[in-house]
């Protein structure tokens, strides 16, 4: 008898110690979205006052701007703007 008793508690600890990681869990999950939410609202928003600025300001120039020269070896890194404007798509904007 004292065996079965041990035996449930155990059973109802640990499905309330999973619950208790799953609710953590979702709850970190949650904070890191509202993180990057954040950050895609920071970037669109500096995206926007870039492009408000004159067209001889030197900020917007270097929107513009190519490096002249050879890439180094792998990948191509994407540029701000082509960032920027993906971000501007997935939000319909």
């Amino acid at each position: 008898m004292i065996v079965f008793v041990v035996n449930e508690w155990l059973k109802q600890f640990t499905n309330l110690h999973i619950f208790h990681m799953q609710i953590t869990m979702l709850i970190t999950l949650q904070q890191l979205l509202d993180l990057i939410s954040i950050l895609q609202q920071n970037s669109l928003q500096r995206y926007g006052h870039v492009l408000r600025k004159e067209d001889n300001d030197w900020v917007k120039k270097c929107m513009e701007y190519e490096v002249e020269g050879a890439r180094p070896r792998g990948r191509p890194k994407k540029p701000w703007r082509q960032i920027v404007e993906k971000e501007c798509q997935a939000h319909g904007l």
